[in-house]
């Protein structure tokens, strides 16, 4: 008020209203997140998690007294450290493609389950889709195929690549975010 630049007056929302309605609207009735960024600066747009709660209602969450909201109601899935899932797919296929493992129209059988490196790895559903390319495997998220790629590219180049993605390492962000983590090569079960 009197001209005094003071510690704290310079926060900046970059929080897009319209955006931000249009996570939530697309969110609703699901458990999930949606972060928007604008790829350019970094800026977060958007920031939903889902399902949320009315902050009037905290104390009887809190309390356990609440029949409106599970237990999960509180739980900001956009923050959260999760398993990349089918996000780490665009990392490992664009490694594939630079090492030269893998080419676009390269087949590959798509089993609904698949033994590997001491593990199963499944289909969304168990779904089988048989003898299918790489773009193919792309379009349906195959897990199979893309636990093949991983073989094919090796340990060391997919932790060679996820490094450059930033695993790893820490990200200097506005709020609090865990490190990606990626495991020493000579510890992966490819």
């Amino acid at each position: 008020m009197m001209g005094k630049n003071t510690t704290g007056n310079d926060v900046t929302l970059t929080i897009n209203t319209e955006v931000q309605k249009a996570a939530e609207s697309a969110l609703s009735g699901r458990k999930g997140a949606c972060v928007v960024l604008d790829s350019s600066t970094g800026a977060v747009m958007a920031m939903a998690s889902s399902p949320t709660y009315d902050v009037n209602d905290v104390e009887d969450i809190l309390g356990g007294t609440s029949s409106k909201y599970d237990s999960s109601a509180m739980y900001n899935r956009s923050t959260n450290l999760y398993a990349p899932g089918s996000t780490f797919k665009a990392l490992t296929l664009s490694a594939a493609l630079q090492e030269n493992a893998v080419t676009e129209s390269d087949k590959f059988s798509a089993p609904g389950t698949l033994a590997l490196g001491g593990g199963q790895i499944t289909n969304f559903k168990k779904n089988a889709y048989g003898n299918i390319t790489v773009a193919r495997a792309t379009e349906v998220s195959s897990n199979t195929v893309y636990a093949q790629i991983g073989e094919k590219l090796g340990a060391t180049n997919l932790v060679r690549y996820a490094e450059r993605y930033m695993f790893n390492k820490t990200i200097n962000f506005d709020i609090p975010v865990s490190a990606s983590l990626m495991p020493n090569p000579d510890e992966m079960t490819l």
